[in-house]
């Protein structure tokens, strides 16, 4: 079972991956179907990952509808400050949270659905990795401007043109409360 170091906002839980390391070099497990109820009925469907350089900012994302998925994030190489915001539709809406991820800590962060997600890498590069609860779909793919909520990041390099151009916050309807599919 992995530790839970941390509740972010509701449902969203960091955890300590399971590690191990002798002179080979070390082993990183950061998602078991063994771990039971800790992640609910998690179960993935995809799993992808990014690499992105020093100042790179990417997010805030989510998929939304029959799409919206939960995952869990963790970085294979690098350190990222990661941040989550509330979408969903309570007296949570427009809350946001981070923490840093990075292959030394071993964090990892199980974000649920009606979270927009994203991150901004902090060291010379970062691979992050996901595992998804439901497959991509461009056609439910969406998210919130990076600077629209009011979340104070460190200097931000490069932003996509995408990720420039998504709704504010103040522009994007709250997302109905789902569990992990």
């Amino acid at each position: 079972m992995p530790k839970v170091i941390e509740t972010l906002l509701p449902g969203c839980l960091v955890f300590e991956a399971f590690s191990a390391g002798d002179a080979r070099g070390s082993f990183c497990k950061p998602f078991s179907s063994s771990w039971g109820s800790s992640f609910g009925s998690f179960a993935a469907k995809e799993f992808f990952y990014s690499t992105s350089a020093r100042g790179v900012l990417r997010g805030m994302h989510l998929q939304t509808g029959n799409a919206a998925h939960a995952k869990i994030v963790f970085c294979i190489e690098g350190e990222i400050l990661d941040v989550v915001l509330d979408l969903r539709q309570n007296a949570g809406f427009g809350a946001s949270k981070a923490c840093r991820l990075s292959a030394s800590n071993r964090l990892a962060i199980l974000v649920p659905p009606g979270l927009a997600h994203g991150f901004l890498t902090l060291s010379e590069s970062a691979t992050v990795g996901y595992l998804v609860t439901t497959p991509h779909d461009p056609t439910q793919d969406t998210g919130v401007r990076w600077n629209s909520f009011g979340f104070a990041w460190p200097p931000v390099g490069t932003v996509s043109s995408r990720d420039a151009n998504l709704p504010e916050l103040d522009d994007f309807p709250p997302q109905p409360e789902t569990h992990i599919p």
